[in-house]
């Protein structure tokens, strides 16, 4: 399965990410770097995940996973979309070209109740917002 995670290098992606890429899963990372925590300790995270630097691919792993800025890049072929950041910008997105990229079943986990849960149905995805019965 291939999923894309948002916040790859902050806490909760980078535990998540790191059991996909266990379970044999290809994992699509998207992240900012920003300073909260810290850059180092973001960097880090992915240093012990294979990556260098965020726009290097793993030379152990390649196959399994890449960060990338671009979301349209990062969903293409995706089977799931773990939004684990509240990020703003993954509120404005075209989740119509998302979801016509990505195989069937589309998925999404929504961490942050950041998305539309009922528009995103309606285009199709099988949503689920992570703490929500």
């Amino acid at each position: 399965m291939t999923v894309l995670v948002t916040g790859t290098a902050g806490f909760i992606g980078y535990h998540l990410t790191k059991r996909l890429l266990e379970a044999g899963h290809q994992v699509i990372g998207i992240d900012n770097i920003n300073d909260y925590p810290s850059p180092e300790l973001k960097f880090a995270r992915l240093n012990e995940l294979g990556i260098a630097r965020v726009d290097a691919e793993l030379e152990e792993n390649e196959r399994y996973l890449k960060v990338v800025s671009d979301p349209y890049q990062a969903a293409d072929k995706a089977h799931a979309i773990a939004v684990l950041t509240e990020w703003d910008e993954f509120k404005g997105y075209d989740y119509a070209r998302i979801f016509d990229q990505m195989l069937k079943p589309a998925f999404i986990f929504d961490g942050r109740r950041l998305l539309d849960k009922n528009a995103l149905k309606e285009q199709g995805f099988k949503v689920y917002t992570i703490g929500e019965l």
